[in-house]
């Protein structure tokens, strides 16, 4: 992702994870910022929704990285979507 301008960002998942994978957690990492979110059950891998898991400061074109933090069970996320919206200040 090339943001093009620094700044705080709300982060907004757009995801689906099926009730027996739920409880896994992911990072989300940006330089040394990071935001780490416990992944729950939507129901089925077809039931997507969409939750606020933080806000993270990043910088101009930094990549953003998105992991498990530890060893699954099961599946992590089906991650549809990852949105990024300025912190009005």
């Amino acid at each position: 992702v090339d943001l093009g301008q620094p700044g705080r960002y709300r982060v907004e998942l757009e995801f689906a994870c099926d009730d027996s994978s739920s409880g896994n957690r992911l990072r989300i990492e940006a330089d040394d910022r990071q935001i780490e979110f416990r992944v729950p059950g939507t129901g089925g891998w077809n039931r997507y929704v969409s939750q606020e898991i933080g806000v993270i400061e990043l910088t101009t074109g930094r990549a953003i990285v998105v992991r498990p933090v530890a060893p699954l069970r099961g599946a992590l996320i089906d991650l549809r979507e990852m949105r990024l919206r300025p912190v009005s200040r």
